[in-house]
């Protein structure tokens, strides 16, 4: 899947998203709590306590697209608000790109911080620690060369430090706030495509938020340097009664990470054969597509993640965070998550039209097609009455098809593209000067395929590609 996220590179990700000066145009913001308990005094039950709900504040564009993000920390919501220097960070670069934004505070944290139990905080000595922790240095105050903070700005240590608050690493805790993120999401506030953008520890909660949903409605996870991590209970591992996992659940629950797309992403300056958090982020990708899932990992200090040098624990708060954005953004495309063509839960595909202005409408294009998450891939070219569109899909059949539009011909019609396929998880497509479709025909087992549209038809370009 690497090579697809490598010819993204070279057309999007090392470039502005969108002009961090551009007005943010919403048509409503606010927020709202969830789930939660009412607790009544056995003294005197006319008194109550509502407590252990979470909070949601949200973010909707004016034109919205369909997939939701909701962002998720477990103790420090300013990495995604801002980057170290307080510039743009993802709330705003992805408002920009009319992407519907969620900032999510679970239950005990933040502005969602009346428990239900007591618990009793004793000040401690965090700033050193964290230093390491957030991967700014081996030791304090000796930052690694080429980091991504600014290192001579007192000031943004200042403002990191701050931003912290209280984590409760304890397994209850993971349990309740992963159970109160899928309730939010079943409930349907957050629309019916989301999309958990996790750092930290609250990757693990995202992973058991997705087992604990009723609905279908978190369609993917992007955890950036989860410490944490899901495991089916037929394989030998040992759960772990803490805030960290591992944490062990029955097969079929398992299975449940099946179901979505997921991305481990991992900054730089760690040892990849000592570092726990990325051996066991190896077997878990593994066992996760090893049932049939959708799950890799983006290192972002090699070739698939553009060799971004010196990320921290928080890349979204980087100095390079327009960087690591693009890597977002074009992960969600690839993923047919980016909202403009979808599948909807009676399995049809269908298309979302914005004109520039005015709301967003529903296009020309619906079909049915009877694969449940179904791979698909788009791309086009031009624009008015040359305008090109190639949408390219999963079947039945495991066959990759094509619907196309033309803007000379006025319409929709299925194209002349079909290839066979492995039980198809993603395709991927460049437009012209000359059209190529990648995809997975089970070519040396795992290779990607590119197939060129030429003069007399589709052609085989590369028969294997990475990462084969």
């Amino acid at each position: 899947m690497y090579f697809l996220s490598l010819l993204s590179l070279l057309l999007l990700s090392f470039l502005p998203l969108t002009s961090s000066t551009k007005p943010i145009l919403l048509s409503k913001s606010g927020g709202f709590h969830v789930s939660g308990k009412i607790l009544t005094n056995p003294q005197n039950p006319n008194q109550t306590l509502h407590c252990d709900h979470g909070y949601l504040e949200y973010f909707i564009p004016s034109h919205p697209r369909l997939t939701s993000l909701l962002f998720w920390h477990s103790a420090h919501m300013q990495v995604f608000q801002n980057n170290w220097v307080g510039g743009p960070g993802f709330k705003d670069i992805f408002l920009r790109l009319n992407y519907p934004i969620f900032l999510f505070d679970a239950p005990r944290l933040g502005r969602a911080n009346w428990a239900c139990d007591p618990y009793y905080y004793l000040p401690f000595y965090w700033d050193q620690i964290n230093f390491v922790g957030w991967q700014l240095g081996a030791q304090w105050p000796e930052f690694y060369k080429g980091v991504q903070f600014p290192t001579e700005n007192k000031e943004a240590w200042n403002q990191a430090t701050r931003s912290r608050y209280i984590e409760f690493d304890t397994h209850e805790n993971l349990l309740l706030q992963s159970k109160t993120a899928a309730v939010a999401a079943d409930e349907g506030k957050l629309g019916e495509s989301i999309v958990l953008i996790t750092n930290s520890v609250a990757g693990l909660r995202a992973q058991m938020s997705v087992v604990m949903q009723n609905k279908t409605n978190i369609k993917g996870i992007v955890a950036y340097e989860s410490y944490g991590f899901v495991y089916p209970d037929n394989i030998n591992v040992t759960e772990v009664k803490g805030g960290f996992g591992p944490v062990v659940v029955g097969v079929e629950e398992f299975k449940k990470l099946t179901r979505v797309k997921i991305q481990f992403v991992w900054g730089d300056n760690r040892d990849e054969e000592k570092d726990d958090w990325l051996i066991q982020c190896r077997k878990v990708v593994k066992l996760i597509n090893m049932y049939g899932g959708n799950a890799e990992i983006l290192h972002l200090a090699k070739e698939e993640g553009g060799f971004l040098r010196g990320s921290t624990h928080s890349p979204m708060a980087d100095l390079d965070n327009q960087k690591v954005a693009g890597l977002l953004s074009e992960w969600l495309r690839e993923k047919g998550m980016d909202g403009v063509y979808a599948q909807n839960q009676n399995l049809n595909i269908f298309e979302k039209v914005w004109d520039g202005e005015g709301p967003w409408y529903t296009g020309g294009l619906n079909f049915s097609n009877k694969v449940t998450r179904t791979a698909l891939g788009v791309t086009s070219w031009g624009d008015g009455g040359s305008l090109g569109i190639r949408l390219y899909y999963g079947t039945p059949g495991n066959l990759i098809k094509e619907k196309a539009w033309d803007g000379s011909r006025g319409g929709w019609y299925d194209g002349g593209f079909s290839q066979p396929s492995i039980p198809a998880l993603s395709v991927a497509a460049i437009p012209l000067d000359v059209l190529r479709v990648y995809l997975q025909n089970g070519t040396q087992n795992t290779a990607f395929t590119e197939f060129a549209w030429t003069n007399s038809g589709w052609t085989v370009g590369k028969a294997a590609l990475p990462p084969a």
